[in-house]
């Protein structure tokens, strides 16, 4: 099972950005010569640089020689070409200016966000066990799913109708058929999911199926007709689960201490929003509102149909 990586809300932060500029130094800097692994038109790269960019590497397949040697390459085609650019004034130019000044905000916002995340604690075995009871469907009752999924066009006045075909419909074609007939946009797939990887809000209509039946889920963005061609029961213990159930309840804990922060912190500021961006202010309340994820998945909002990755169209 996999986790959901967590974001910092509403703040644009770019993973490379420290590295990036770290490899900008000028000539005039001095560096401890033990530390020096290279120098450039003069400008030393530091030993801190290039572990700096080795750290964001992935290591498999790669020999420590040539990871190190195609990072430092990097290092050194970075600084001939920054050295370029201030020969030619462009670290001058207003747009240059700008996004270093985004960027220098961006860094020390993470920075003190990632202060907020450090001071807490990690779940409880008690949280840990907790969440582990509440979602039987993901642990102890876990299936792998063999499904077959239509999505369908969002119409307010298809939805009583499509219910009903659903709940009395002997086979998934006779939907199929009946949105053919209406001329409904829609899209058929099949495909094999572990129980993680359906979102949770669906994921409990689907357990509670049995093999053969269909169920009609409302996603935000389609409206999506589930039938369980079959299924295997491929139970997690608890013990098993806890290292994900930990990350993901530490992920969860972190995003809502962020978003918090960031709230608390706008509604102690002094904002203003002049002439006509008034109007585009968003209260304060509603910043991240219907965002939180509540269940151990494969990486999609548990709380949206297209958790099982379909795209609307025409059945060809």
């Amino acid at each position: 099972m996999f986790l959901h990586r967590t974001s910092f809300p509403k703040f644009v932060f770019l993973a490379a950005l420290t590295g990036s500029l770290a490899g900008c130094g000028g000539a005039g800097e001095a560096t401890d010569a033990t530390q020096v692994v290279a120098k450039v038109n003069g400008s030393e790269i530091s030993i801190h640089q290039l572990n700096a960019i080795l750290a964001k590497q992935p290591a498999q397949g790669v020999s420590s020689d040539t990871a190190r040697a195609r990072a430092l390459d990097e290092l050194v085609e970075q600084q001939v070409a920054y050295d370029k650019a201030v020969e030619l004034k462009l670290d001058r130019s207003p747009d240059v200016v700008m996004a270093i000044e985004s960027m220098k905000k961006s860094i020390i916002a993470r920075a003190y966000l990632q202060q907020v995340i450090g001071a807490l604690s990690q779940p409880s075995q008690e949280e840990i066990h907790q969440y582990y009871q509440e979602h039987p469907a993901l642990f102890a009752e876990r299936k792998l799913y063999s499904l077959q999924e239509i999505a369908i066009e969002p119409r307010d006045e298809l939805l009583a109708p499509l219910r009903n075909k659903v709940g009395n419909a002997g086979q998934l074609e006779d939907i199929v058929a009946w949105l053919k007939a209406e001329g409904v946009q829609y899209r058929v797939n099949a495909a094999n999911r572990s129980a993680e990887q359906i979102g949770l809000e669906l994921l409990t209509q689907v357990a509670r199926l049995e093999d053969g039946a269909m169920t009609l889920f409302q996603g935000p963005n389609n409206y999506l007709v589930v039938r369980v061609a079959a299924s295997q029961k491929r139970p997690v213990s608890e013990e098993d689960a806890k290292p994900r159930i930990t990350q993901f309840l530490h992920n969860r804990k972190v995003k809502k201490a962020v978003t918090d922060e960031v709230e608390r912190l706008k509604s102690s500021a002094a904002i203003e929003y002049v002439g006509d961006f008034k109007r585009l202010a968003i209260p304060a309340s509603d910043g991240e509102k219907g965002n939180e994820n509540t269940g151990v998945d494969g990486g999609e909002d548990i709380r949206n149909a297209d958790a099982v990755s379909l795209q609307l169209g025409n059945d060809a």
